[in-house]
């Protein structure tokens, strides 16, 4: 039975294979070499990376909202995680077109778990489920507009750059 798997075009290079990496295994673990772990913890990292689907957020609500001590006019944008995978989100930055803010604050993210939490603060970063819902605002500058002013201005107020899993993106608002 070796011998026939041995002359198989495709199981000997798996053999070959299984005795190199037990012998090279062998060796490092006697020469007390830890290179070996290395590479393999190097391999995963980038392999998990690689067939890692790309984030698929989707906007499922945007409007601007009057409430807040701090920030009387804020824009709260209400998203759904399409990926088939769960996502570390964050924000990181605001481009503004027409609407200025009055700062950008980081720690303004929610998960929907049949009720908005954290309540009635958002933190800086979030662990999304698949389907799952997640909302952020921004504060916008009451000084300068109104929110029928901002609800006129949908689609031409600015773009909130989100960092999901350390992947830039973009969401027109």
């Amino acid at each position: 039975m070796l011998a026939y798997l041995w002359n198989d075009p495709v199981w000997n290079k798996v053999i070959a294979g299984i005795i190199l990496l037990v012998v090279t295994a062998a060796g490092a673990r006697i020469a007390n070499i830890h290179w070996w772990s290395a590479i393999m913890r190097w391999a995963f990292r980038v392999l998990s990376r690689r067939y890692r689907p790309a984030a698929n957020i989707r906007v499922i609500d945007a409007r601007p909202e009057e409430a807040g001590i701090g920030y009387p006019l804020k824009y709260r944008i209400t998203m759904l995680n399409n990926t088939a995978v769960a996502a570390e989100v964050r924000v990181a930055e605001y481009r503004p077109k027409r609407v200025t803010l009055k700062r950008l604050v980081l720690e303004v993210l929610q998960l929907w778990f049949g009720e908005w939490l954290p309540d009635p603060d958002g933190v800086d970063r979030i662990a999304v489920y698949p389907q799952q819902q997640f909302r952020a605002w921004i504060g916008i500058d009451e000084s300068k507009f109104n929110a029928q002013q901002v609800e006129a201005l949908r689609g031409q107020i600015g773009t909130l750059v989100l960092s999901i899993d350390g992947e830039a993106v973009s969401i027109d608002l």
